[in-house]
């Protein structure tokens, strides 16, 4: 041993030393670079090859009508005002076995780039957030499907009822009464399969449109929205190839939006006269039977599974109650969420 010893140089040993330190950096890094991945994957999905054509993961259990047990929701960043987190934090509570996958506005463009890329420019030249977000939510469900909620959606229950019963369900407003005699669609809150024909047609009007006809919210809002929903109820009534995974379900505005900001006194009107008339569709009728029933909106049903909160999406909406300011990250809400792109 020591014959050996003698034969090593300082220079040698300095060398040893240095590969010993070299190999000690690589093992600290090797560590670190698996901790921070371990943290990385504790609040997103793995990225692997086990996904879907929607995108989701495989073993993402699924209602017995075919709808992914996910909800989506998005925000500016993954710092959402405080003031929506005990909200938000609903729906851990009654769907807590759900994956929540949150979308923050680089997101919304890389889904549009993934799944319709003739659109991207279209889509990044609408005049306003909102406009994004309709057409963002359309192809969301069309896509991926699951359910959509804003962030100011309350979930009051757990709805695995309802979505075993209806592979595609548009909620209507309460304020339909006073709006028109028409479906008054929402959404705000939207439960679909994915790859639904209706919003196939809904991505495919929107993509085929002129882009100089998308000017204001309104062209891609609610009213286009049920108009469209009303189409598609017309055309499967007349298609006997037309099964049951391809129904669309309307719910009452009683299940997942039973409140309105309509005033009182203005309900009550409405309704007196609308109850006696003939001539108005059945879904008003039973609106304004429901909302009688709760003394013109003094409180919830026992059947809703969701409440809209009214607080807005964005910084000007005249409902917005929040302070940008102070925020909490979505892993503080979710305690554990997840992406797709």
């Amino acid at each position: 041993m020591l014959r050996l010893l003698h034969r090593f140089s300082l220079r040698d040993l300095f060398q040893l030393r240095t590969v010993v330190a070299i190999f000690t950096c690589l093992n600290l890094v090797l560590c670190t670079y698996l901790v921070v991945t371990k943290v990385n994957k504790t609040f997103e999905s793995d990225k692997d090859d086990s996904h879907g054509s929607n995108g989701l993961p495989l073993d993402v259990p699924k209602s017995k009508s075919g709808i992914p047990l996910v909800l989506h929701q998005v925000w500016t960043n993954v710092n959402v005002p405080v003031a929506f987190s005990s909200v938000m934090k609903t729906w851990v509570t009654n769907q807590g076995s759900w994956r929540k996958y949150f979308w923050e506005w680089k997101d919304v463009d890389k889904l549009v780039a993934a799944t319709h890329p003739e659109f991207l420019e279209v889509f990044r030249s609408l005049p306003s957030h909102q406009m994004r977000l309709d057409i963002f939510k359309y192809m969301l469900m069309y896509r991926v499907g699951g359910v959509y909620a804003d962030i100011d959606m309350q979930s009051l229950r757990p709805m695995d009822d309802v979505l075993d019963a209806h592979p595609c369900i548009l909620p209507t407003h309460q304020h339909v009464v006073i709006a028109h005699n028409g479906v008054f669609t929402a959404s705000v809150i939207l439960l679909c399969r994915p790859g639904h024909p209706f919003f196939k047609k809904v991505v495919d009007y929107f993509i085929q449109l002129d882009p100089k006809l998308l000017r204001t919210n309104e062209d891609t809002g609610e009213q286009v929205f049920g108009r469209l929903a009303t189409e598609y109820m017309n055309e499967i009534g007349t298609n006997p190839a037309t099964g049951p995974q391809d129904a669309l379900h309307f719910a009452q505005g009683d299940e997942f939006l039973p409140r309105t900001l309509i005033p009182r006194a203005t309900l009550l009107e409405t309704c007196m006269e609308k109850l006696t008339d003939d001539n108005v569709p059945v879904w008003i009728k039973n609106a304004c039977v429901s909302l009688k029933t709760r003394d013109f909106n003094s409180f919830l049903p026992p059947a809703a599974y969701t409440d809209h909160r009214f607080a807005g999406m964005f910084e000007g909406d005249a409902g917005t109650k929040y302070n940008l300011n102070i925020t909490i990250h979505v892993k503080d809400v979710y305690g554990k969420y997840y992406v797709i792109y």
